[in-house]
């Protein structure tokens, strides 16, 4: 049922002018191809379907995916200096590992794309800024780097350039990883090293970040980094470090704010009402479940009456990153937060007995919940109030259905109640309709 959503989705939005190119891999763990005669089969069920225009077949084999990901033209070489004897060196199999102390902007340094820059341990913090990054050196790191678009990135580069939190560096972040073809270097205290043919596999996020701190402040020339680099001819080998120091579990935005104060002081105030506030998943996994409220529903619930009825439903991960502090601030309490996570269960109960009748219930509980937000906001409702919530609930109803009906006659056959609920649309038609009638 879902993936067949999704492909309406796509399908809408074609018919609506949008039109997409597809490449569809078929990707397998062996090194023998896809027989022809089923490739020739699947073509024609395309053809058939009249599915084939814009889409491109590709087979991926193992062999192929190995090849992608270390074949290359480009050759980085670059010279280091470790920083006193804060050096770890091992030696296994033919293969060479080397934990050191870096100076972050050395780290910026030896993926300039300038080969003097990379080579010159004595390059000034004015050459290193006015250099590029040679994007070439992360091209068997399978992670993307978004330009300080996320969280994580602005942190990074926020704790670089902070007065105080900037020595603390090394022991915020996990690190750089290396693998080269080479590693030259003759003693143990503040030892040049020279690295050949480089590839940054892990790290990327913390390379650009600090490149981008440096550019705008000097508190960077004194921040230091963890740099783990392995020498090894072995193809398998390299993918295998890329593959592993990428793939560990990442730490959760919800994890991080667990700590935080309020959280913390939320979870103190739900027990003297006596409920058991989770900021982490199944914290109180022993008590009963209906006293039991988890910190990312909470949020969610909270982040819809709040005016983003859409965002929520489309991308919960919001909670805890981009909407965390809008949600959560300093001001907020158990009790209020009560109150708008009772009216929460309301709904869902409404759900379930009307939803043979309502379909379009099964996506509807977080845009009722701004509906509430908004007749409460105009003095029309009180949440706290059983007759007041029946009455606006059935009002809430009665504008969807007839937004529904209006967009089911508008598209025919096309129309489809998971596509309107994650649309803004029916955000802005409930906000007109309130306008209108106070």
């Amino acid at each position: 049922r879902r993936l067949q959503e999704k492909c309406l989705e796509i399908f809408l939005m074609q018919e609506k002018g949008q039109y997409f190119s597809f490449n569809l891999y078929f990707v397998g763990n062996y090194f023998n191809g896809v027989q022809s005669d089923k490739i020739e089969e699947f073509e024609k069920k395309l053809k058939h379907k009249k599915m084939h225009k814009g889409v491109s077949i590709k087979f991926l084999q193992l062999d192929d995916l190995v090849e992608k990901i270390i074949d290359r033209s480009l050759s980085v070489d670059v010279k280091i200096k470790s920083i006193a004897d804060n050096f770890f060196e091992k030696n296994e199999g033919g293969n060479k590992a080397l934990i050191i102390e870096l100076y972050a902007k050395d780290i910026v340094r030896m993926v300039s794309d300038s080969e003097f820059l990379r080579k010159n341990t004595q390059a000034t913090l004015t050459q290193i800024r006015e250099s590029s990054i040679e994007e070439g050196v992360f091209e068997e790191n399978v992670r993307i780097y978004l330009h300080q678009r996320t969280n994580v990135n602005k942190s990074i580069k926020k704790t670089a350039m902070d007065d105080v939190e900037s020595s603390n560096f090394f022991f915020y972040n996990n690190g750089i990883t290396i693998i080269c073809d080479s590693i030259q270097y003759q003693g143990k205290k503040d030892v040049s090293i020279v690295l050949k043919n480089i590839q940054i596999v892990n790290g990327g996020q913390t390379i650009h970040s600090l490149k981008e701190a440096l550019e705008q402040n000097d508190n960077i020339e004194n921040v230091s980094v963890l740099c783990k680099i392995y020498q090894t001819d072995s193809k398998k080998l390299k993918a295998r470090i890329s593959e592993f120091t990428n793939n560990q579990n990442p730490v959760k935005g919800r994890d991080i704010r667990s700590i935080d104060e309020v959280q913390i002081k939320l979870e103190n105030e739900f027990k003297i009402l006596g409920y058991y506030y989770e900021r982490k998943k199944n914290q109180y996994k022993n008590h009963p479940k209906r006293k039991r409220l988890d910190s990312e529903k909470i949020g969610q619930i909270l982040l819809a009456y709040k005016g983003k009825p859409a965002e929520v439903r489309n991308n919960k991960g919001l909670v805890f990153d981009l909407e965390y502090e809008n949600i959560f601030s300093s001001e907020i309490n158990a009790k209020d937060i009560l109150k708008i996570y009772k009216l929460y269960l309301f709904i869902e109960e409404k759900k379930i007995d009307l939803e043979e009748y309502y379909f379009f219930l099964k996506y509807a509980t977080y845009y009722i919940l701004y509906f509430y937000s908004l007749a409460a906001e105009r003095g029309v409702c009180n949440i706290e109030d059983r007759i007041s919530v029946e009455k606006n609930y059935n009002e809430a109803l009665e504008i969807m259905k007839d937004i529904v009906e209006k967009e089911r006659k508008k598209q025919s056959e096309r129309f489809l109640e998971s596509v309107l609920f994650k649309g803004k649309m029916l955000q802005v038609e409930l906000l007109n309709y309130m306008a209108k009638k106070y």
